[in-house]
């Protein structure tokens, strides 16, 4: 491999160490609702992915020149220290958004079951504090599928904010009711206990708010961001080979 090539190598590991830090920083900006959607973390995976692979080639080439033994992509160690580095960051990251994913959808399963039981259970209760907590479980629910409905389909701030007052005045009169039923003992033996409903709202109750807040925070924020050049972060030296000048001694 001549000079020209390795030169053009080294370059190319520094453009994806970049590309890699550009992806991982651009992940972390981008909305909670999108990163929690399965096709938004496979499509950034594979991305991530075929970087990393095409620099594991480069990197096997470019240490197998004995020209390179002194040059600081080797005794810098570059491609652990940035490359790898940027792309375990990136690949965790999204791991970290998969779990997060897994979480909504339990959350929605269990939530879908729940409030089918509850609907059914509600003409048979005896105790008339847990039949009112379920129904303000019921439409609670509801007023959280509205929100982040309302959010997908990007509705102004007004009536973001709106819904988050409701649900809030929602959430404390529930919050409230169950420290109620926690004191009562003939009562932790019902279905609203042991099926863990409440447990199931406050998960999506603190979901949507995170959701809400986020959005309504990145509506306020400016659209662009001024990034420093890659071009001044990590520059590796090329190689140069000393100039002959017809002498001997040279």
């Amino acid at each position: 491999m001549d000079i020209q090539e390795v030169n053009k190598l080294i370059k190319s590991q520094e453009n994806d160490s970049n590309e890699l830090r550009r992806i991982l920083s651009n992940i972390k900006k981008d909305s909670t609702l999108r990163k929690i959607r399965p096709e938004y973390i496979d499509d950034r995976r594979k991305v991530i992915n075929d970087v990393f692979v095409r620099t594991q080639q480069h990197d096997d080439r470019l240490k197998e020149q004995e020209l390179l033994s002194t040059h600081k992509y080797i005794t810098l160690n570059y491609f652990d220290n940035n490359i790898k580095k940027y792309y375990n960051e990136a690949m965790d990251y999204l791991h970290q958004c998969e779990q997060r994913l897994q979480d909504v959808q339990k959350i929605n399963e269990q939530e879908t079951a729940t409030h089918s039981d509850a609907t059914a259970n509600l003409n048979t209760l005896n105790d008339p504090k847990i039949f009112i907590q379920q129904f303000r479980i019921s439409q609670l629910s509801k007023k959280l599928s509205q929100a982040k409905i309302a959010i997908t389909e990007e509705k102004p701030q007004w009536r973001l904010k709106s819904l988050f007052q409701s649900i809030q005045n929602q959430w404390q009169e529930i919050e409230g009711n169950h420290l109620e039923l926690l004191v009562t003992e003939n009562a932790l033996e019902h279905d609203y206990f042991t099926s863990e409903y409440f447990d199931i709202i406050q998960r999506d109750y603190e979901l949507t708010c995170e959701l809400i807040e986020e959005k309504m925070n990145t509506s306020n924020e400016a659209s662009t961001t001024v990034c420093a050049p890659s071009s001044s972060r990590g520059k590796l030296p090329p190689i140069k080979i000393p100039q002959f000048t017809g002498s001997y001694d040279s």
